[in-house]
């Protein structure tokens, strides 16, 4: 029989556990740069004329173009934008917005001329900051160039015309440590590739720097680079990588019912995307003859611009033909409904002028939904 013994002593202390450690209370932030960068190309035409009847400190003001969520706009001093500085060229970058904080963007301004030829003004520093505010909205009148000097650069104005580019970097901080990533590198924001792609392309040299495809264009040949054409165009894709291409560098590509002028801004466009006409004179055609070999080749934004720029340039003298051709390609609703809009709008002396030329009789019999779309509006017009 066993029996339970209680010994009684003095009590041993109690060994404690170590308490349970917390958890590292460990954060983090950054700050970062955040920068949205873009370009606009303000055009001048009749160089001489826009000279010969600004007055000195007069400017012309380019359209407005929206750039890291701020609206912009150019301004041209053709006499200077002072009275001692009436022998100058003067450009200026100018913000829209009646900010009350600062905006700090970074700039360069180039004059752009025939062939997309690019003169930078080196009088800016592309790296330095600007602070545009509502007490100083505008800067770059130092942007000036000797109309001597900007006038006796080959290439630049053709046809009495050429053009302004500004490329700007909006340049803003951030905190937000999950909006920002820790940098180790400054990545410079983006360079003028268009420009320096297109002259990679007209380069003499260019035929002994990777260009690997000839364009024959009419009496005209044109040398390029399959991995950018096809970059660009699923066409141009299908025909230089396709199953049918042929590997033979050497081959000439016969381009046929296409004028070199309009192969030559086509593949301009497919290196810089931008289009820059030098023909002044006969720039509607030569928009509607590229409308055309867009859609050939399939470039959706190249047939945007190419509307776009039909649009903006309808007068009572072409109207009627700008209807033909839209009947023919009916992607074009846009222009369309330009027309169309022009047309109502018109004085009623001057419709009829319209209605009675023997472009609007060869309308009427040969796109006859053009015309029944333009009397519905001008019935509801009354």
């Amino acid at each position: 029989m066993f029996q339970n013994t209680y010994i009684w002593g003095p009590r041993r202390p109690r060994r404690r556990l170590p308490a349970a450690a917390a958890p590292s209370q460990c954060s983090g932030s950054a700050a970062a740069v955040v920068r949205s960068s873009g370009h606009h190309v303000f055009e001048i035409h009749d160089y001489s004329l826009v000279k010969a009847i600004t007055p000195k400190g007069n400017r012309l003001r380019s359209g407005s173009f929206a750039v890291g969520g701020h609206s912009w706009h150019l301004e041209y001093f053709p006499n200077g934008y002072s009275p001692d500085l009436a022998d100058y060229v003067c450009v200026a970058l100018a913000l829209e917005d009646d900010a009350v904080e600062p905006v700090n963007a970074q700039f360069n301004i180039h004059f752009v001329g025939a062939r997309y030829h690019l003169q930078v003004m080196h009088q800016s520093d592309a790296k330095k900051v600007y602070a545009f505010s509502r007490q100083l909205p505008r800067w770059g009148q130092a942007m000036i160039i000797k109309r001597e000097k900007l006038e006796s650069i080959r290439g630049i104005i053709v046809d009495d015309r050429f053009a302004i580019r500004c490329d700007i970097v909006v340049v803003g901080m951030i905190t937000d440590a999950a909006a920002a990533a820790t940098s180790f590198v400054d990545v410079p924001p983006p360079t003028d590739l268009g420009p320096h792609l297109h002259a990679f392309l007209t380069s003499r040299q260019s035929s002994k720097v990777g260009a690997d495809v000839t364009f024959q264009v009419g009496e005209q040949r044109f040398t390029a680079h399959r991995f950018v054409l096809a970059a660009r165009s699923p066409v141009f894709m299908a025909e230089l990588y396709g199953p049918m291409a042929e590997s033979d560098t050497k081959r000439i590509i016969e381009i046929e019912d296409m004028e070199p002028e309009v192969f030559s801004a086509l593949l301009s466009f497919m290196y810089t995307d931008s289009l820059l006409m030098t023909e002044k004179d006969n720039e509607v055609a030569m928009t509607q003859h590229l409308l055309v070999a867009v859609d050939r080749y399939d470039l959706k934004r190249l047939r945007l611009i190419c509307e776009d720029k039909l649009c903006k340039n309808i007068d009572d003298s072409n109207v009627t033909n700008m209807l033909a051709f839209v009947d023919q390609r009916p992607s074009c609703q846009g222009l369309k409904k330009a027309c169309l809009e022009f047309l109502v709008k018109l004085p009623p002396e001057t419709l009829d002028k319209v209605i009675a030329t023997k472009a609007f009789d060869h309308l009427a019999v040969n796109c006859s939904g053009v015309v029944k779309d333009l009397l519905s509006k001008l019935a509801a017009r009354g």
